[in-house]
């Protein structure tokens, strides 16, 4: 018990300093406003992106097996998510950077001006990856239950922890007595 209480205080500790050393950053309104308007636009942008990709979002994630329209879809469009993730995560990077560099001010001069910018910039790359990064996990799994990697990993060790033989085909299927 007393291990607990220290891990609980090790990790309030933490957080309170964290929250002092960003509040600490001229850049912290912005740093605020991206925290809160960024979810915001990958919620919003979530259906433009299945509707761009032609994957419907009841179907998505759902019991059945996807159309094959969907799954020839799919060949194309993955790939192309994949791109637009690492080019939008770069577009992040280097606007929060600069967002950083030159914090926004209520003032009207070159760094404050670039600190607006970029700031806006963050929050439209940050909502933008956010719901193509949700959308390409979810119709991975809806079209290979293996893909993306880690999911797949994981989903492979769980087969092979849970005893499912004809899974992975590692095997002929035990049947197990009942009595």
């Amino acid at each position: 018990m007393f291990e607990l209480l220290f891990v609980l205080g090790l990790l309030g500790w933490l957080v309170v300093a964290s929250w002092e050393w960003l509040s600490a950053l001229p850049a912290f309104p912005t740093l605020c406003a991206v925290a809160v308007l960024a979810p915001l636009w990958a919620a919003e942008d979530f259906p433009r992106v299945l509707r761009r990709y032609f994957l419907e979002s009841d179907r998505l994630g759902g019991p059945r097996m996807p159309t094959p329209p969907e799954q020839f879809y799919w060949a194309m469009h993955g790939p192309r998510l994949l791109r637009a993730q690492a080019m939008l995560t770069g577009l992040a990077l280097a606007s929060g950077a600069a967002a950083l560099a030159h914090p926004a001010r209520l003032e009207w001069t070159r760094s404050s001006v670039l600190g607006w910018l970029a700031g806006m910039m963050t929050v439209a790359a940050l909502g933008r990856l956010g719901s193509r990064v949700v959308v390409y996990w979810r119709a991975a799994q809806w079209f290979d239950p293996m893909r993306p990697s880690p999911a797949g990993w994981y989903r492979r060790g769980m087969y092979w922890l849970s005893e499912n033989p004809e899974f992975l085909g590692r095997g002929e299927t035990r049947e197990k007595a009942i009595y």
